[in-house]
């Protein structure tokens, strides 16, 4: 079974624009394409490049951006720059175009942040960001004035924006245009409760836009916004609102005098997806995209802002992805043409004989999502109505036809789009999916594209963003690749060849399970054929600077490199001297790991030793020989900080463009992966893509079990038969040898850390400093120790814990299982699942028993979540050991201890997917109780299946 859904826009307008063409800006981010984006984020620019590193970097990645958005043929960027992380960067990016001028007609628009009631300290940036923009010959101006693009805007109030527009007139004798955005939360989710606003609250909403456009010269609209409103986890892009309230009552205001001078903006959102915070709108193929554009199209807006143009943490960039390739270029291309009354064309350098098709679908799903294809077409010519054909056939990975879809007609000249949506229960026995078209083009020749495969996990999905690949994108590759077996335990011999026949090749890379394990490097920086990879980092609750000193004894030709992070300053890395590198200034943040590297020559690394001395935190020693038989070792320091220490295992960092037509690979890769998927990717001068099919050395062959998921087209739980061995067992592994951290036996990825969690929305993130706001505090690690013929971990409730990556518990069913000790009778935390936004599971000791609740989403926009609690009256003796176990199939809620159960029915999915903390923390106080502290006592053992045991 499957559901198709077919689209074509009627690209209608109800207003006539102020000015006289439409202005299309994007906003600019600070990150460069410069960084190192490997195994922190999940997307990177595609046309990154690690040669920028020498020098200017931010100037020259702002320019290398300007030419690139000139090929959306748009008229240019707009940057948030009244902060004071900002300005400088906006008023250099300013200066460079003086030296390297950009393409005729661009332009920078002027933009600001809004947070709250402004200090002293923000008007005064605000009124030095207004001033550079009015010394600059490439600030935007309408008739004289400059527009100031806003962020946040309600936040200051009306009265606020109005006094602003008079001091910055005053003060510059230039007068602004201030763009605002109804502060209409209040409407919006009446309208998602109700369907639909009564006359009073309509009347009350256009007293708002009034007032609004009162204060201000430009009226922001968003045409669209997000509700979770089906049973996927993402929540759905809807204009409902937006057509239904704010549009008739903009074009009424615009009818009167007073307001018919005002401009419209409209700010354009395509998704948002954050696999940090679980916290994500989905981007369904291009639908949220053309959705909010065919919607802004009713208001016909003076200006419009594509938010944003480099966002790596959110993934809402327009900037030319690995994952995105040039699709919004294309349909940017495309809407900005329509709107300015221009012919559409195609882009320069195409192949025509290929069709200006877009095949969109998800890489990675969790077993009870909609798995979605999207095939757009979009139009190169006004007025050529010739017809292609395309057929989507779905094989398993031995090449089985599992579903062979209606052959498509689309014509050259219309945008039309064909969607397709299969539930993955009935695609519960395959691993991976291979995708591919067949195209007859007008000339009736054919062609078959392999698109990128889609992983269909039983229980993991915490990457939701989706591959968007244009058939003329695909870059034409003659290549071979080659995986096998190697001689020792988790190896394999990889070999690959590419050349292209046209253009020259920027990178070639293996992939395993979506993640860069390899890059041919033409440069050879960190010789992993010669040489072992340390990768270390420090982070800390409380950031701090250090002079730090390296050195590797017994091991001649080491060398260390400090990541390319984003804020990493320009000058070069510290050189070796006397066998030390001296930091003078290191900095341990709490937000990002911000990694060195250290390689050792493989043929001395047995007996080498690295030494670390950090001026606060002391002079620690260790055995690398010891490393590279464990893997990982961590340590922590005091009472905020920590160092973990890894033999990498994937590629490190981007290498600098090959900028050859061939290369080739032939190397052994280690992985941590139960089944690794290898892939060979290519990545063209001219941004084209190159995807070979997927290579699986080792396939699940377990037994058929049954295993609960949540169908998000049926929206209930579901029980569907999956191989026993692809569902995660994480048995944590009660061994001292790694120092402030836990091994799983499951993949590294589920290894636990001994205290830690600082990094990014991980659990001791924020809010700070509340989280750890305990002055009697010492070690957040709890202590190795052995107690009843185990080793156990001993908790001094004052504030240890254990951090647990994202999704160690599932947000699907699951079965926890620990073993405490409990001591003292005072209220307690025993587990979490929760960053600084909820999550679902927490457990509890109250009066000596297991309290558990459960945070759960809610329907409707701005993520609405309700608690459940379930006061089990299980007993957790002081000074005994207890076996608790908590076991979840979507439908009832099973509680035990020691063989005593309790059980509920409750079939409700947790607000997000998240990390979990075993033992802490205590916030926020209204949901643990102000009582509640820290675990004290013994744990033994923690076991985690990604599956339910409930009888």
């Amino acid at each position: 079974m499957y559901n198709r859904q077919e689209e074509k826009p009627t690209f209608q307008t109800m207003r006539q624009r102020m000015l006289p063409q439409p202005l299309f800006y994007a906003e600019y981010q600070s990150y460069r394409l410069v960084e190192n984006y490997l195994h922190y984020w999940i997307d990177r620019p595609l046309f990154h490049d690690s040669s920028l590193r020498e020098g200017k970097s931010y100037r020259d990645s702002f320019l290398r951006n300007v030419e690139i958005v000139g090929k959306y043929e748009i008229d240019g960027f707009v940057m948030l720059s009244n902060p004071s992380g900002h300005i400088n960067l906006y008023k250099e990016q300013l200066q460079s175009l003086d030296e390297v001028k950009p393409y005729s007609g661009f332009t920078y628009m002027c933009g600001a942040g809004y947070a709250g009631k402004p200090s002293q300290q923000w008007l005064d940036l605000y009124q030095k960001n207004y001033e550079i923009a009015v010394a600059s010959p490439y600030t935007l101006r309408v008739n004289g004035k400059i527009p100031i693009w806003a962020y946040h805007s309600a936040s200051a109030g009306t009265e606020t924006l109005r006094e602003l527009a008079k001091s910055l007139h005053e003060k510059t004798s230039v007068e602004p245009i201030i763009f605002s955005e109804p502060a209409d939360l209040r409407f919006r989710q009446l309208y998602d409760k109700n369907g639909k606003l009564t006359t009073e609250e309509m009347g009350q909403l256009r007293e708002l836009l009034a007032a609004t456009m009162d204060c201000c010269g430009g009226l922001m609209v968003s045409p669209t916004e997000e509700s979770r409103i089906s049973g996927d986890y993402t929540s759905v892009p809807t204009s409902a609102y937006y057509r239904d309230c704010i549009v008739p009552l903009v074009l009424e205001l615009t009818a009167l005098p007073q307001y018919k001078d005002k401009l419209v903006g409209a700010y354009i959102r395509k998704g948002y997806v954050n696999h940090f915070t679980g916290n994500n709108s989905g981007e369904y193929g291009t639908v949220a995209f053309r959705l909010a554009m065919d919607s802004l199209l009713l208001l016909n807006p003076d200006v419009i802002v594509f938010f944003e143009w480099n966002e790596a943490n959110e993934n809402t960039h327009f900037q030319p992805t690995v994952n995105n390739g040039l699709t919004m270029q294309r349909l940017i291309r495309f809407y900005a043409r329509k709107m300015r009354g221009q012919p559409t064309a195609p882009a320069e350098g195409d192949d025509l004989s290929v069709p200006n098709l877009v095949f969109c679908s998800r890489q990675v799903l969790r077993l009870g999502d909609t798995l979605r294809y999207e095939l757009l077409n979009i139009p190169d010519s006004d007025t050529d109505n010739s017809e292609y054909r395309v057929q989507l056939t779905v094989r398993d990975y031995d090449g089985n036809a599992l579903k062979v879809f209606p052959e498509e007609t689309f014509k050259l000249s219309e945008i039309k789009v064909v969607n397709y949506e299969i539930p993955t229960e009935q695609l519960a026995a395959y691993f991976l999916l291979l995708p591919e078209l067949r195209v007859v083009n007008t000339a009736g020749q054919e062609r078959v594209f392999a698109m990128q495969y889609n992983r269909i996990h039983p229980s993991v999905c915490w990457n939701y963003k989706e591959i968007m690949q244009p058939l003329r994108d695909v870059l034409p590759l003659t290549a071979s690749f080659d995986v096998k077996k190697g001689d020792a335990p988790g190896t394999y011999r990889v070999d690959a060849s590419a050349e292209s026949p046209s253009e020259e090749l920027m990178q070639l890379e293996v992939l395993d399970s979506e993640s860069e394990v390899y890059a041919v490097d033409r440069e050879n920086k960190y010789d992993p054929e010669k040489n072992i990879i340390i990768e270390g980092s420090f982070t800390a609750f409380s950031p701090s600077t250090q002079k730090m000193i390296f050195e590797v004894r017994n091991a001649p030709g080491w060398q260390w490199f400090r990541e390319c992070h984003r804020y990493k300053s320009e000058a070069p890395d510290p050189p070796i001297v006397d066998n030390q590198v001296t930091v003078q200034y290191y900095y341990i943040d709490y937000y990002y790991r911000y990694p060195f590297f250290i390689t050792v020559p493989k043929d001395v690394a047995a007996d080498a030793v690295l030494d670390i001395d950090a001026s606060g935190l002391g002079k620690h020693s260790f055995n690398v020989g010891k490393l590279l038989e464990l893997g990982k070792m961590a340590k922590v320091f005091d009472d905020t900080s920590r160092l973990d220490l890894a033999i990498a295992k994937n590629l490190v960092d981007i290498p600098v463009p090959l900028r050859q037509k061939q290369a080739s690979i032939s190397t052994v890769l280690e992985t941590g992966s139960r089944f690794p998927i290898y892939q060979l990717r290519a990545i063209s001068s001219s941004g084209r893509i190159y995807r070979s099919r997927p290579i699986m050395p080792v396939r699940p062959t377990g037994k058929p079990v049954q295993h609960s998921v949540f169908s998000a087209p049926k929206r209930q739980a579901v029980t569907v038969e999956v191989a026993e061995d692809r569902i995660p067992e994480l048995v944590y592994q009660f061994d001292g040898a790694h120092g402030a951290m836990l091994k799983n036996s499951w993949e590294p990825f589920f290894d636990g850390q001994l205290g830690g969690g600082f990094i990014y929305l991980e659990p001791f993130n924020r809010p700070r400093p509340v989280l750890l706001d305990h002055p009697e505090r010492e070690s957040l690690a709890p202590a190795w120790g052995t107690a009843d013929d185990a080793t156990v971990l001993a908790f001094d409730g004052k504030a240890n814990y254990i951090n647990l990556p994202r999704e160690s518990l599932p947000y699907g069913s699951f079965t926890l299982e620990f073993e405490i000790k409990p001591e003292g009778n005072d209220e307690q935390v025993l587990f979490r699942t929760c960053s600084s936004h909820r999550g679902s599971l927490n457990l509890y000791r109250r009066q000596g028993k297991l309290e558990g609740t459960f945070t759960y989403r809610v329907d409707g926009i701005n993520n609405q979540n309700a608690i459940e609690k379930f006061q089990t009256e299980l007993e957790l003796p002081d000074g005994k050991w207890s076996k608790v176990s908590v076991s979840y199939d979507l439908k009832t809620m099973k509680f035990s201890v020691d063989g005593a159960s309790r059980e509920y029915p409750f079939s409700e999915r947790g607000v997000f997917f998240k990390p979990s903390i075993f033992g802490g923390h205590a916030w926020p106080v209204y949901e643990v109780g102000k009582d509640t502290r820290f675990f004290k006592g013994l744990l033994r053992s923690l076991r985690i299946r990604h599956a339910a045991t409930v009888e």
